[in-house]
């Protein structure tokens, strides 16, 4: 059985999440207690519960949305999903400056 990792334990928060989803085309349905993400066919793809953008995501729960995202080919591996964050990270310090 294959060991479910997180990419270098990043720790990401809702909006970087729902940030890096939105790029890969999913929807924010998000409402009442509930942080939702659909595909163009208004499938669920995410389904988590909602938080303050700035709180950290569960890590057990980031690991599954990305092995999730990888088995339904929405990206390619399932540590793409935080490469995109780390890459979003780097951007932002880079136009601060």
């Amino acid at each position: 059985m294959e060991k479910m990792t997180n990419y270098k334990e990043i720790d990401p928060n809702y909006g970087e999440l729902a940030k890096a989803l939105s790029s890969l085309q999913l929807k924010n349905k998000s409402r009442g207690k509930n942080f939702v993400f659909v595909d163009k066919q208004g499938e669920v793809m995410v389904l988590l519960p909602l938080k303050n953008e700035n709180e950290k995501v569960n890590k057990a729960r980031f690991v599954s949305v990305s092995y999730n995202l990888a088995d339904l080919g929405i990206i390619d591996h399932p540590h793409d999903l935080g490469k995109m964050i780390e890459q979003m990270r780097l951007a932002e310090k880079q136009v601060a400056a």
